[in-house]
C-alpha cells in the first residue's frame, strides 16, 4: 500500500477519532463523556471505514516488524461485557498473527503471587518490531486488591510496607513502569470501552487515570517507528500524566 491512500484514510478518521482521543493536557473526567457515543456514524459506514483501516494497520505492522526498532503495547482495561474481547477481535482481524500477541490478565496463579505485582505484566510485553495486547492490565492492581482485601493478603507483602499510602505508591510505580518502557521504545495505547452504564466509581477513577496517562507523542512514535526514521518519541506517563495519577490515588 503506497503512503498516500493510508495518509489520507487516516486524515478521514480523524474527525471521528478526535471526540474519544485524550491528549493529555487538560483534566479528564469520565461521567463528562457519553459511553453509548457513536461518532456519528452508522453500522454499514462503519463496517466500510473499519474494514479499511484494517488494511492500513496491517501496512503499519509489516513496517514496524521491518525496522524491528519500536514495540506497540495496547490496554484495553474496562468492566465485564465493556466490550474488550469483541474490539479486540474486530479491530486486529487482518493483523499478522506472527507478530502480534494478546494475553488476558485474570487472577493471579500461585508462581505470580510469588513475584511483585507488576511482574506478570513485564514478562508478557511485547518485544521489538511486535504488537502486544492486554485484556485488562496492571491497572487491575490498584482495583481488586483494593476492594478485595483477602486478595492483597496472598501477595504476603512484608506487613511494614502495607500503609494507607500503598495504592498511591502503587500509582507512582505504575507511572514509572510505563515511563521506563516508553524511554526503551515500547509505545503505549490505553483504549477504555465503555458499555452503557459507567460502573462503579472506583473503575472510573482508574479510568480516568488510564487514559491521562495516554499521550499525543504515543501516535506520533508508532508513525516515526513505521516511517523508519528512528526519531525517539517520549511520553509514557508523562510528568503531567504522574501528577494526575497521584491526585486520583490521594483522593481514593
Amino acid at each position: 500500500m503506497s503512503k498516500k491512500p493510508s495518509q489520507y484514510l487516516g486524515d478521514q478518521l480523524r474527525p471521528f477519532i478526535a471526540p474519544f482521543r485524550f491528549n493529555g493536557s487538560g483534566d479528564f473526567h469520565l461521567k463528562s463523556h457519553k459511553t453509548n457515543e457513536k461518532g456519528g456514524l452508522d453500522k454499514d459506514k462503519a463496517e466500510k471505514i473499519l474494514e479499511a483501516n484494517r488494511k492500513r494497520l496491517s501496512d503499519f505492522q509489516e513496517k514496524l516488524y521491518a525496522q524491528n526498532r519500536w514495540s506497540v503495547l495496547l490496554i484495553f482495561q474496562g468492566m465485564d461485557a465493556a466490550g474488550k474481547d469483541s474490539a479486540i477481535k474486530a479491530v486486529f482481524a487482518g493483523v499478522n498473527p506472527q507478530g502480534c500477541e494478546v494475553h488476558s490478565f485474570k487472577q493471579p496463579s500461585a508462581n505470580e503471587l510469588e513475584h511483585d505485582f507488576l511482574w506478570r505484566h513485564a514478562v508478557a510485553l511485547p518485544q521489538r518490531g511486535h504488537i502486544g495486547i492486554f485484556n485488562r492490565s496492571h491497572y487491575e492492581e490498584c482495583l481488586v486488591p483494593r476492594v478485595h482485601r483477602e486478595v492483597l493478603a496472598k501477595e504476603r507483602i512484608p506487613p511494614q510496607l502495607v500503609t494507607k499510602n500503598i495504592w498511591r505508591e502503587r500509582f507512582e510505580d505504575i507511572s514509572a513502569f510505563e515511563r521506563y518502557l516508553s524511554r526503551n521504545g515500547t509505545v503505549i495505547l490505553m483504549v477504555r470501552p465503555g458499555g452503557d452504564r459507567l460502573g462503579d466509581r472506583q473503575h472510573a477513577r482508574n479510568a480516568e487515570l488510564a487514559v491521562s496517562a495516554n499521550r499525543q507523542g504515543f501516535v506520533r512514535g508508532v508513525q516515526a517507528g513505521a516511517r523508519g526514521s528512528g526519531e525517539r518519541r517520549e511520553g509514557a506517563c508523562s510528568e503531567e500524566g504522574g501528577e494526575i495519577a497521584r491526585r486520583v490515588a490521594k483522593g481514593g
